[in-house]
């Protein structure tokens, strides 16, 4: 059953013409068949617009997720870099303060004021040439003590220059000579400065020895 074109009355399924008007019904039918094909059309767009609708919002919420996680891992990653570097730090306290440990030795007692207050410039100079402090005044236990530590100072570098030739043959010695005389400056001058300073410390490590008295 169509309905005309032109007045909208009901055509009987096989009338040629419309009842009221004389519209012939080939073109109702025409109109019908177009006003058919519209509604599917509608249909079908509105469908597709559903689905793109559905798909967008999916990417969306893709999108959204993998922000939230690119953000939980660059959180994560500052994590464990904080961490790295706190470990780091207290890695790095650690070695200074053994390395602190190794180089301070304690401060001798027993010392006459004035004798360190006299002789404490040539117990300094010791470090250079250890005899100065006995050709000054041999009396002196502070100056003594200096240059005690000055002539452990001497053995040890004439010891470096005689062992690093030999040790060189196997390249030891390449790494081990600079190392050691490195070291005997840096003990050296801690010696020298606590001369100045009226302090008795021995030398790290081969400081123990008393080959003066």
């Amino acid at each position: 059953m169509a309905f005309c074109s032109n007045c909208g009355s009901r055509i009987e399924d096989g009338a040629k013409f419309c009842p009221e008007c004389g519209t012939p019904a080939a073109a109702a039918q025409a109109a019908e068949e177009i006003r058919a094909e519209a509604q599917q059309i509608q249909q079908e767009a509105a469908q597709a617009a559903e689905e793109i609708k559905a798909e967008a919002a999916q990417a969306a919420e893709a999108q959204q997720g993998a922000a939230q996680s690119f953000e939980e891992k660059l959180e994560q990653a500052k994590a464990e870099a904080s961490d790295t570097v706190n470990k780091a730090q207290q890695a790095a306290s650690g070695a200074a303060g053994a390395a602190a440990a190794a180089f301070s030795t304690a401060e001798e007692g027993g010392f006459d004021p004035a004798d360190i207050e006299k002789n404490k410039v040539m117990a300094g100079l010791a470090y250079l040439l250890f005899f100065l402090p006995l050709i000054t005044d041999s009396n002196s236990k502070f100056g003594r003590f200096h240059a005690n530590q000055g002539l452990l100072l001497l053995i040890l570098f004439v010891a470096n220059s005689i062992i690093t030739p030999i040790l060189a043959v196997v390249l030891i010695g390449l790494l081990t000579g600079p190392v050691i005389y490195i070291f005997g400056i840096v003990i050296g001058i801690m010696g020298m400065v606590n001369a100045f300073n009226g302090k008795a410390k021995r030398l790290p490590i081969i400081g123990r020895f008393d080959l003066i008295k």
